[in-house]
């Protein structure tokens, strides 16, 4: 009987530290004061993606990712960006706008890149810049401003490859591309977001 009354004991104890244990490891959120709702966001500041066969430069972006609740731990974003450039062979050749789909990740400073970016450059002929979707873009960071939350993509790592005869370097896949450049997200309405 006393055997039996100290293991009870000792299994509420485990119990109880196991219920501490799970309460203090909560995971990193966003939250919004509006769901369902849309996340906007907008450049702040450059946008550069360097490759090896050039940098990329864009002075804009517009993105847009519906709310699915009022905490999650993720949240999507179509992005689209303008008002771009590229420096090849020593050049700044004008560079049509680029989308791409990503998904932010508010727990571990990571983001996925959720299908293949091409940039097609006109260089002579055509020089395209591949970008295929991958997982473990790092790192991104969150800091609310306001209503708003200030993203700050500081990435390394990326993985690209290139084609075209007159892309002045030839690779077939690469994982040495950074990507640097903030980003204002915000609702479209009048509530807040923010991370936490």
């Amino acid at each position: 009987m006393q055997r039996a009354k100290v293991l009870g004991v000792a299994l509420m104890a485990v119990f109880a530290i196991g219920a501490i244990t799970a309460t203090g490891a909560s995971a990193h959120k966003f939250a919004s004061t509006e769901s369902p709702g849309l996340v906007i966001a907008k450049a702040e500041g450059l946008q550069s993606f360097t490759t090896p066969t050039g940098t990329v430069a864009c002075n804009a972006l517009a993105g847009d990712g519906a709310v699915t609740g009022l905490e999650t731990l993720s949240q999507n974003l179509m992005v689209t960006y303008t008002e771009c450039s590229v420096l090849i062979g020593g050049s700044w050749i004008p560079q049509a706008s680029i989308l791409a789909e990503y998904l932010f990740n508010a727990d571990n400073e990571e983001a996925r890149l959720l299908s293949a970016i091409n940039i097609v450059v006109n260089f002579g002929t055509k020089c395209t810049i591949t970008v295929p979707a991958q997982n473990s873009l790092k790192s991104v960071t969150y800091k609310n401003t306001g209503k708003r939350i200030l993203v700050a993509s500081n990435v390394s790592n990326i993985e690209s490859s290139d084609s075209g005869a007159t892309c002045p370097v030839k690779y077939t896949s690469n994982k040495t591309g950074k990507y640097v450049g903030n980003a204002l997200s915000e609702l479209s309405g009048t509530g807040t977001l923010s991370w936490s």
